[in-house]
């Protein structure tokens, strides 16, 4: 059947999905009301996607050399204070700096999940284990993320950068959650 940790890595996956779908899908919104809408929204939101080519192959090899459990701590507080930063002090260069690294910790969920879901579940029940992990946990999380900030935000485009803080300070708070996690080989 499920294993406890399994459950535990349901329940981190919906919440860190949560926290930064939440964000990402209100991003270019947040954007455009923060730098108007130029060309260099466009610039900023390829700086957050262009990252992750590289970050899931760094990610993918921090799983093999390293405490899977950490290499999540890692990934949600760099998601977290990146966007925590942006929010507070982006400005510049730095704006670009701090969505580049936002951008690099919080699209690697695919490695990282995927390795830490193999390590938890018995190989008869891989896809299981994976369909409940990526399928429930990350999809869901997604679904529940751009709800939370609009609960938050209420109507009100001015509070979409508490919303963000809110979700950065939660994605840091999920990121001490692996250490419920058996450590892995």
């Amino acid at each position: 059947m499920v294993s406890t940790a399994l459950l535990v890595l349901l329940a981190i996956t919906v919440a860190r999905s949560a926290t930064v779908q939440g964000m990402t899908a209100w991003l270019p919104t947040f954007l455009s009301t923060k730098v108007g809408l130029s060309t260099k929204l466009g610039f900023l939101l390829t700086t957050t996607y262009v990252t992750p080519i590289v970050g899931q192959i760094i990610f993918g090899r921090l799983m093999d050399k390293f405490d899977k459990r950490l290499v999540l701590t890692l990934a949600s507080f760099g998601s977290g204070c990146s966007m925590l930063l942006f929010v507070t002090y982006s400005f510049g260069a730095f704006g670009y700096i701090e969505l580049a690294l936002f951008g690099f910790f919080t699209y690697n969920a695919f490695p990282i999940l995927l390795s830490l879901t193999s390590e938890y579940t018995p190989r008869e029940a891989y896809a299981f284990g994976n369909a409940l992990i990526w399928g429930v946990g990350s999809t869901g999380g997604s679904v529940i993320g751009p709800l939370l900030v609009g609960a938050i935000i209420l109507g009100s485009y001015s509070r979409l950068g508490f919303a963000f803080e809110v979700l950065s300070i939660a994605t840091i708070l999920v990121g001490v959650l692996p250490i419920l996690l058996p450590k892995t080989h």
